[in-house]
């Protein structure tokens, strides 16, 4: 082999593996995008649920008071 096509067999494998590389970053990078989207979401739901169920107690918070001072007197 000459010394051209060794250089350019050394380009062309440190090119293959430089391309593998960043394939393999942007596969984890996508991985922890989608966790992250997944915790987001978690975030999200858990939020509404939250305020839900704040907004029954406070639908259902003058009905228990009202109860409470017919009882006390």
């Amino acid at each position: 082999m000459s010394t051209a096509t060794t250089t350019t067999h050394d380009r062309a494998g440190s090119l293959r593996h430089r391309v593998s590389a960043t394939e393999a970053m942007i596969q984890q990078i996508d991985g922890k995008l989608a966790r992250l989207n997944a915790a987001r979401l978690d975030r999200a739901n858990a939020l509404n649920r939250i305020r839900r169920e704040l907004a029954r107690a406070l639908a259902a918070e003058p009905v228990t008071a009202a109860s409470h001072e017919h009882a006390t007197r």
